[in-house]
């Protein structure tokens, strides 16, 4: 590593170095290990689920039911990070639902009842039994905002 260069502010580092500085930095805003989580944006009605910390883009199935893959998978992991249902509140509404949480599992069966598709098809195409699985293991609860 090469010092402080006065004529351009910067200084060479290892890339050791500078993962060192970025953890030390996002420690703050960030602490401890990812843990997967749901999230549930009211303005833009997006219920989202993530998994796993990583790079990732969108991969739209249906109108209401996305999936989020892994840009650079592992092969122990696989490239599903987690997905998106859009219009979960709406629903939830029309169906005059009134607790104040539901189980992400509920939520699912009654998401893919209530979207039927002509023939036949299920809202959530080939991933149906992977997200219901992924919500059996976590256990998510949605406590739902008033």
């Amino acid at each position: 590593m090469k010092d402080f260069d006065k004529r351009t502010q910067t200084r060479e580092m290892s890339d050791d170095a500078v993962r060192k500085e970025m953890r030390a930095l996002f420690s703050e805003v960030m602490p401890g290990k990812f843990h997967p989580y749901l999230d549930y944006c009211k303005e833009t009605g997006l219920f989202q689920v993530i998994l796993r910390d990583c790079s990732m883009c969108e991969g739209v199935v249906t109108t209401y039911f996305d999936v989020l893959i892994d840009n650079h998978p592992r092969k122990r992991q696989g490239s599903f990070v987690g997905f998106h249902l859009w219009g979960v509140r709406g629903m939830l509404k029309e169906q005059g639902y009134k607790k104040s949480s539901i189980s992400l599992e509920h939520l699912i069966k009654r998401f893919g009842r209530y979207h039927k598709l002509p023939h036949g098809r299920n809202v959530f195409g080939k991933y149906e039994e992977k997200i219901l699985k992924i919500a059996r293991k976590n256990q998510f609860v949605w406590y739902i905002p008033k």
